[in-house]
């Protein structure tokens, strides 16, 4: 948004709605709401949509619920990497005290098969 330190050239704002508009260019970073059960779940099936349709490939970051269906479905369909340390946000005045995650993270690759790297290890 732009509230955040380091903006992109092109986003979607939250009245644009990037669940229902077309996602442009052939690369996305994806950090959705990890709001209500359930939401989750659109933004993955948005992501493959955009792949399917388009070719875009999406980096797509997600807490690590491993209790979940969408988790399961992931590790298992596309190329995903735990995060191996929790994850600090910073604050617009530079400081991440009291912004570390709570829960770990994951990085999701959702890109044609033809177009994904080797694993990386963070």
């Amino acid at each position: 948004t732009e509230h955040n330190t380091l903006v992109p050239l092109n986003y979607l704002t939250p009245e644009q709605d990037a669940l229902t508009s077309p996602w442009w260019g052939s690369r996305v970073w994806c950090n959705p709401p990890y709001g209500p059960t359930g939401t989750i779940p659109k933004w993955i099936a948005k992501a493959r949509e955009q792949r399917d349709g388009r070719g875009v490939q999406t980096l797509m970051l997600l807490p690590a619920d491993t209790s979940t269906a969408w988790y399961q479905d992931l590790v298992q369909n596309e190329l995903t990497e735990l995060v191996p340390f929790r994850l600090a946000f910073g604050s617009p005045d530079g400081s991440t005290k009291g912004n570390s995650a709570k829960f770990g993270s994951l990085l999701a690759w959702i890109a044609p098969k033809i177009q994904r790297p080797g694993r990386v290890r963070l």
